[in-house]
């Protein structure tokens, strides 16, 4: 045992290592800036802002990592991290933050903005670690993940991700393996039957395929029958609902599930996760990137390079920062939404046909005022607090938001400590959580309105594991 411990410990020292090259990336360029004096910022007491949010980062995911092998709470402290804290840094001494030309951002915006993710953290930190919040328990919310996942639960849903694979391969989803290639058949269509298609339909199969392996883990009747199902599952998904022919949330998510399902007891901190973030931000979504062209997939294959990190870091890929200010500007001309937003994000799934006013994503209207070349753009969380209720509205987004991830976490926890008694049992958040790791991600960069619409189209998407389980 005090081999592993040792093991582990010196894992989490590569990490801290890793994140702290990665902080000096920034701080690097900075000087190279000065000596050569090709000044573009240089706002040291902007920085010195920068810095602290890095710092501070740096700690709470240390921290997190040192006592579990993933949380929902690492994954966000991670896009804290990537997406506010190193790209910008690195976007503001290279001049070039995303959309700078559409909408001018100073360095009284960048400080300002810098202070208020500040704010985010702390109030995120007391809401996510304060033992006595007692708001927002989720005792209802707590029996709906722990439902249990029986075999005939599992038989059920893999007759009907048979069906939902069927459909996907009736609409000629064979070997469509970019995204550009997959979308120009799924969107031919209205977007609210392109949406249940893509996150609804195709959840079902990936979801269905995660229980099994699991199922295999644990449960030993059966197993013959379930190596089958499972390679049946893989190689269909494959062939027809291959998750790199989606936008990178889906591929990242996905991927990020099937992982940690696998190597659930094999890793015992964060480290392993933290790794597979910063090699996925910075090598592997580059290369996918191609999958936004329409070509064969041996045209996407060949057209697939190397990009270098720091030049997708300065990319509009990393533009959530940039449009915390832009949404700023937003509400100094056009006044705060008083909470319409957010409206529009939890009841999405409410048709326009009934709701004519409803609102459009928070992006998509910054965007839009702006003239931004592209309306798809993310919109984060600090900036739905923004829009919605000003300044005041940000601590208390934080607050609720580490409480909600708070009280999943534990749930997880509580979970895998009620393994150790009855390790034969199968629950609906053991599927579930390892998926909701990417996805609390994507609602951490926005916006909100589609992040969470299609958190929970997914979700919904495993509801045929736990159809009448009562027993495990």
């Amino acid at each position: 045992m005090k081999t592993n411990n040792i093991h582990f410990r010196t894992i989490d020292l590569v990490i801290l290592s890793a994140l702290l090259f990665l902080l000096a990336i920034p701080v690097i360029l900075f000087f190279e800036i000065l000596n050569t004096n090709q000044v573009l910022n240089n706002s040291w007491l902007v920085s010195i802002t920068f810095i602290s949010l890095l710092v501070i980062s740096i700690f709470i995911i240390v921290h997190d990592i040192s006592k579990r092998p993933f949380s929902l709470n690492l994954m966000h402290m991670l896009f804290i991290f990537s997406f506010l804290g190193l790209a910008p840094f690195i976007q503001y001494i290279t001049g070039s933050l995303p959309f700078n030309n559409f909408d001018l951002i100073t360095d009284k915006d960048i400080l300002l903005v810098n202070i208020l993710i500040i704010i985010w953290v702390i109030f995120y930190f007391v809401g996510y670690y304060t033992k006595s919040l007692h708001f927002l328990r989720g005792n209802l919310f707590h029996k709906f993940l722990n439902r249990p996942v029986g075999y005939k639960n599992l038989k059920l849903a893999f007759f009907i991700s048979i069906i939902a694979l069927l459909y996907l391969y009736k609409l000629g989803t064979f070997l469509k393996w970019t995204r550009a290639s997959y979308e120009s058949i799924i969107f031919s269509y209205n977007t609210s039957k392109a949406l249940i298609i893509a996150i609804f339909i195709r959840g079902i199969p990936i979801i269905t395929l995660g229980g099994y392996l699991l199922m295999l883990d644990r449960i030993k009747r059966k197993k013959q029958i379930g190596v089958l199902i499972v390679i049946i599952l893989i190689l269909l998904n494959i062939f027809f609902n291959n998750p790199l022919a989606a936008p990178r949330y889906w591929t990242s998510a996905i991927s990020i599930g099937f992982i940690m399902i696998l190597l659930e007891k094999k890793i015992k901190t964060g480290a392993f996760l933290t790794l597979c973030i910063i090699i996925g931000l910075l090598i592997v979504a580059p290369l996918i990137d191609i999958g936004r062209y329409n070509l064969s997939n041996i045209d996407a294959v060949r057209a697939i390079k190397f990009t270098n990190p720091t030049n997708f870091l300065k990319s509009a890929n990393f533009d959530a920062y940039a449009n915390i200010i832009h949404t700023m500007h937003y509400i100094q001309e056009n006044g705060e939404t008083w909470g319409r937003q957010l409206l529009g994000s939890v009841f999405f799934f409410i048709p326009r046909t009934i709701w004519s006013n409803k609102p459009v994503g928070s992006g998509h209207i910054v965007a839009k005022y702006f003239n931004f070349p592209n309306f798809n753009v993310s919109s984060p969380l600090q900036a739905e607090a923004l829009i919605n209720f000003g300044i005041i509205g940000l601590p208390i987004f934080a607050m609720i938001f580490g409480r909600i991830l708070r009280n999943v976490d534990d749930c997880y926890k509580n979970r895998m400590n009620q393994l150790r008694i009855n390790p034969n049992s199968l629950a609906f958040i053991d599927v579930i959580y390892p998926f909701w790791l990417g996805f609390v991600f994507f609602i951490s960069r926005g916006d909100l309105m589609s992040s969470f619409a299609y958190m929970v189209g997914f979700t919904l998407a495993g509801f045929p594991l736990i159809i009448g389980g009562k027993k495990n």
